[in-house]
């Protein structure tokens, strides 16, 4: 026994020798790539960011609206090869904070809808100047349950209601015996900033709608409309109508993704239909656009403005209408020789016509398509004068004065919009024949077109002899 015992031990003895004798080889660790290291080792740029001098380094730090995000991040896609970078948006900040951001120069570009007099004015207070470069055309439109039979709204109703909350049923504006109930958007929001541009012009909505029926989301703003005379998601039905407004591509979108564009009517706006093509050719007077804006102090070469010009190439354009939008075509430069002679005829007509009348606040041309028909230029296009009257006291104007005396309700209104800028529309035709002599055609036809000789003086009622 003492022999097993001895000859064991001496056998864990050599075990343990020949163990210890062996080197011990550490393992190796290979510490995992970050996902920051993982995305920069896998950035690629593309070959129009080649193309357009786009690199990751230089890329332009950019923001916009919710109805603009698809175009921000379209604008990553088309730079990058994929997704993987630190420069792909992840949110947006909406309107008027991407206009802030801008102006501060927290941001290089940004892609929204037009700024609001609001923002303007900060821009100005702070000494910078913006620059605005349209690039999808887009419309603000008024839109009710798909019940409802009214079919048109006009200017002056819209006002009404939402600046002194003066229709309360769709009755008065031709629909079904049930109480209107106007829907607004959020001070910050891209419709909202629309429609402070193109209808309140400056002048508060009414408290009582602000404070009671206002919507934060542009999606929330097409349900509550669809849906509010149903009770909503928890309440009870009512015998009612809500009016709301958003924008046109954005509502067509969202319609392709949730069918609420099926729950809702868009309303006819002084009797035209929003429609792409009335988006297109500018007879939907409610018609504006995206833009790309920057600051006018970013230098030339910055990387944004090459941005900018691709957004305008045949390539960018595709892009935005694969997003469902609608791609704003370039016109023709304003340094176009034809261009600046129809641009002078015109501003020069409607001087001599219109200033013994109104003070004239600016002469615009829109949609400007030349061709040339058996050798004279054919010029087509959308001209939009903005006037105003002559500054005087309001009550000393006699149609307002007897308002005022006979205690009509119209009074306060008549008073207030005496001042305000309006416009006049035409869709006209130039031919400059080979003495440069310039006639002017326009079509007044409800549809189609049907062009008609005529001179500015015709639209100056009782005033057919001035040359």
């Amino acid at each position: 026994m003492k022999k097993f015992m001895v000859f064991l031990l001496i056998i864990m003895i050599a075990i343990t020798s020949i163990s210890c004798g062996k080197e011990t080889v550490p393992q190796s660790t290979i510490e995992a790539p970050t996902k920051e290291e993982s995305n920069l080792s896998s950035v690629v740029m593309s070959d129009t960011a080649k193309e357009y001098g786009i690199t990751d380094e230089n890329y332009p730090k950019i923001d916009g609206s919710t109805s603009t995000f698809s175009i921000v991040r379209a604008i990553n896609r088309a730079m990058y090869e994929n997704d993987e970078n630190s420069n792909y948006p992840e949110t947006a900040s909406k309107t008027v904070p991407s206009y802030n951001l801008l102006i501060n120069g927290d941001v290089d570009m940004i892609i929204v809808p037009y700024a609001s007099s609001d923002v303007l004015e900060l821009a100005e207070s702070k000494g910078v100047n913006l620059e605005f470069y349209p690039i999808a055309s887009e419309a603000l439109v008024f839109i009710t349950p798909i019940e409802n039979e009214t079919e048109n709204i006009t200017r002056e109703q819209i006002r009404k209601i939402y600046l002194d909350y003066g229709i309360k049923n769709w009755s008065e504006i031709g629909g079904p015996n049930r109480e209107l109930v106007p829907i607004c958007r959020n001070a910050d929001s891209g419709s909202q900033s629309q429609m402070d541009n193109l209808i309140l012009e400056g002048n508060e909505m009414h408290p009582d709608i602000q404070k009671n029926y206002i919507e934060l989301t542009m999606e929330g703003m097409l349900e509550l409309v669809a849906f509010y005379h149903n009770g909503g998601l928890d309440g009870k039905p009512s015998d009612s109508y809500a009016l709301g407004y958003t924008l046109y591509t954005y509502l067509k979108n969202a319609g392709e993704i949730t069918g609420i564009d099926e729950r809702l009517k868009m309303l006819s706006y002084e009797g035209v239909v929003p429609t792409e093509d009335n988006i297109i050719n500018g007879s939907y007077s409610l018609a504006d656009a995206y833009y790309a804006v920057v600051r006018s102090d970013l230098p030339q070469e910055h990387s944004a403005r090459n941005i900018i010009k691709w957004l305008e190439s045949d390539e960018g354009k595709l892009e935005i209408r694969k997003l469902g939008l609608i791609p704003k075509e370039i016109e023709v430069a304003s340094n176009s020789i034809n261009y600046e002679k129809v641009s002078a005829y015109m501003e020069e007509e409607c001087r001599k016509v219109f200033s013994p009348y109104y003070e004239l606040l600016s002469f615009e041309i829109s949609n400007y398509k030349e061709e040339i028909v058996n050798g004279n230029v054919e010029a087509a296009f959308f001209y939009k004068l903005i006037h105003k009257n002559y500054d005087k006291d309001p009550d000393t104007v006699e149609y307002i004065k007897e308002a005022k005396e006979s205690g009509n309700k119209n009074y306060q209104q008549l008073y207030d919009e005496y001042l305000q800028p309006k416009e006049m529309n035409f869709q006209l035709k130039a031919i400059i024949d080979e003495n440069d002599s310039i006639t002017l055609y326009s079509n007044d036809a409800p549809k189609g077109i049907k062009w008609e000789k005529v001179k500015m003086s015709d639209y100056i009622l009782g005033n057919d002899n001035i040359d």
